[in-house]
């Protein structure tokens, strides 16, 4: 049996424990963010709404943000939810930090862009064995792109 067999029969190996850290961490972003804006839901739509999103969508970006959250930091539906979130980070940057001369907006814009990179790498990789998909045997389906 091959190196990857060996790490079967093993258990949990380096690479699960990381990819679950990783989805953790990229998964708190969207999940504090949707939780924030519940707190205080007038200000989030104010802030929203000068970005120029219209008035009736701030609900669904509320729930979107605490749903892929939650989503991701589980590791249900993780090709999916990785595409939605590298779509929406990069829409939102385009929307939130569009002054490029603005240096605070470039750095911010390039973040999103390098935030996105890593919601792609889930969509394509999944979620790995430590994950709803990884016990229910999604992890083998093919990412959405393919």
């Amino acid at each position: 049996m091959g190196a990857q067999g060996d790490e079967q029969k093993r258990g949990t190996g380096l690479a699960d424990v990381a990819t679950l850290i990783a989805r953790l961490m990229m998964a708190s972003l969207f999940l504090l963010a949707g939780l924030e804006s519940f707190l205080d839901i007038p200000a989030f739509s104010t802030r929203l709404q000068a970005e120029g999103l219209a008035p009736y969508l701030v609900g669904l970006v509320m729930y979107f943000l605490t749903g892929t959250g939650i989503a991701l930091a589980l590791g249900w539906q993780t090709r999916w939810v990785g595409l939605a979130m590298a779509v929406f980070s990069i829409a939102s940057a385009l929307m939130a930090y569009a002054v490029l001369a603005n240096h605070a907006d470039l750095v911010n814009l390039l973040k999103n862009i390098a935030l996105s990179g890593g919601y792609l790498h889930f969509a394509v990789q999944g979620a790995g064995r430590l994950s709803v998909d990884g016990w229910t045997g999604h992890r083998h389906r093919k990412a959405p792109a393919e």
